[in-house]
């Protein structure tokens, strides 16, 4: 009888296709600058999406700084609220007249 060592049976099924190194993201390695500037090399850039002169985003998670394109981020938080848009609802004019209606009560007051 063969011995359980806890892996399954039968052998795991070949990856469909071969990995190379067109499959992996783009990497490079940059340096800190004496004035805490870093030079984001252009392969990072065009992989992110990210131009010359773009206002960015940084934000640090699990000890690791995460660059983003302002416009990047601004999509993400437009898509992650999506969800809670009530189609024909407009919270822009429910905000108007929300204050409007504070402030009639503040001037009856």
């Amino acid at each position: 009888m063969a011995e359980a060592t806890g892996f399954a049976e039968s052998p795991a099924s070949p990856p469909t296709k071969p990995l190379s190194l067109d499959d992996m993201p783009p990497s490079a390695h940059a340096f800190l600058g004496k004035d805490g500037r870093l030079l984001i090399p252009a392969a990072l850039r065009d992989a992110a999406g990210i131009e010359r002169g773009e206002r960015l985003y940084l934000e640090v998670i699990d000890g690791q700084i995460v660059v983003e394109s302002f416009r990047m981020t601004l999509k993400r938080i437009q898509d992650m609220l999506a969800p809670l848009k009530v189609p024909g609802v407009s919270i822009v004019d429910e905000l108007i007249a929300e204050r409007r209606a504070a402030s009639v009560r503040e001037s009856e007051e």
